[in-house]
């Protein structure tokens, strides 16, 4: 009878350290998937949850650097403040934007900025809340006049 106890209670802690164990296991493989998930991809991943939202300067909707406050906010907990300009004085200019950088435009010919987007990837191709669509959109931001430049934040 005591054999029979101990086996059961020796059977009950093994099964006890194996549900241990399983859960360790599996945060450890989601903190390696996050890991190698680069800044960019987090931001732009955030920002495709606006895609198809109106466009609007006020209420339910989002504006242009609404939107990449929002992003990189929530992706990244950097803080931006809400206007274009403001925007485009903080990280680092580069020449090949990749996922997740800021793309600027003065729609106006200057060189003031009134627009930003998020890049999609290489090249101008752009998440941002349109004027123009009237939401929040994917599309090739060569068509948008007025390119500044590009910007690395995070």
């Amino acid at each position: 009878m005591l054999v029979v106890l101990f086996a059961i209670a020796l059977a009950t802690t093994a099964a006890l350290t194996v549900s241990a164990e399983a859960p360790t296991e599996a945060k450890a493989v989601t903190a390696t998937a996050t890991a190698t998930t680069s800044p960019g991809r987090l931001v732009y991943r955030a920002a495709k949850r606006y895609l198809g939202q109106p466009y609007t300067h006020t209420g339910y909707g989002v504006d242009c650097s609404e939107l990449t406050q929002k992003a990189y906010r929530r992706a990244l907990g950097i803080s931006l403040y809400d206007s274009p300009a403001s925007q485009m004085s903080r990280g680092r200019w580069v020449r090949n934007p990749r996922k997740g950088d800021l793309l600027f435009w003065d729609e106006n010919g200057g060189s003031y900025p009134t627009h930003v987007g998020i890049a999609k990837g290489p090249g101008l191709w752009t998440l941002h809340a349109s004027t123009y669509f009237g939401k929040v959109v994917v599309s090739d931001g060569s068509y948008i006049p007025g390119y500044l430049g590009a910007k690395r934040i995070y």
